[in-house]
């Protein structure tokens, strides 16, 4: 029997943060892409610039998959509106420490717009997720494993590192069950 590995809890919403932010860029760098920490840059409108993207990264330490909304700055949602490069990631589960059992969900494109044209303002914007959404939005899998076709920029600028992340395949989420043990 292999021993199993403890991890700390995370605590506290800057930390949540930080270790989501982290391991976002990791999968960015895994995905070929160069990250920059742009959190600090009162210019930049999101989180992390990376590649051609500009990431918001919304972490939670459990799943936002019921909340039914992600808060987004007036800036970032004016960003999102006018620059199909911008992507909303949301990372699920962080609290519990163990990056294995984070969950990614990736909003972009045409999902965030549709989304965002329910956005209703108040001091900030609530964007609402329907569950149906949230199940439907790309995760981590899609930045790690994805065909690539002529047609689709995204898809080719992810390409193939499954192989770095041993453990991971594209079905990881249909194979964690409530335990957090793989089913397979």
């Amino acid at each position: 029997m292999a021993d199993a590995q403890l991890f700390e809890r995370i605590i506290g919403n800057r930390a949540i943060e930080t270790v989501a932010v982290l391991w976002v860029m990791e999968l960015e760098r895994k995905a070929g892409r160069l990250p920059i920490d742009r959190r600090f840059d009162a210019a930049f409108p999101a989180d992390i610039e990376s590649g051609d993207r500009v990431i918001e990264v919304k972490a939670s330490s459990n799943s936002q998959r019921s909340s039914g909304f992600a808060w987004l700055e007036t800036s970032q949602v004016d960003e999102a509106r006018r620059n199909a490069r911008f992507y909303l990631y949301l990372v699920d589960n962080v609290a519990q420490g163990n990056p294995a059992e984070f969950r990614l969900k990736i909003f972009g494109g045409e999902q965030l717009a549709r989304l965002l044209s329910r956005a209703k303002e108040r001091k900030y914007f609530e964007v609402p997720i329907p569950v149906a959404e949230y199940d439907s939005a790309p995760d981590a899998a899609t930045i790690l494993v994805a065909p690539v076709t002529a047609a689709d920029p995204f898809q080719q600028s992810i390409g193939s590192i499954e192989s770095n992340l041993p453990g991971w395949s594209r079905d990881h989420d249909r194979h964690i069950g409530e335990t957090g043990l793989r089913t397979e």
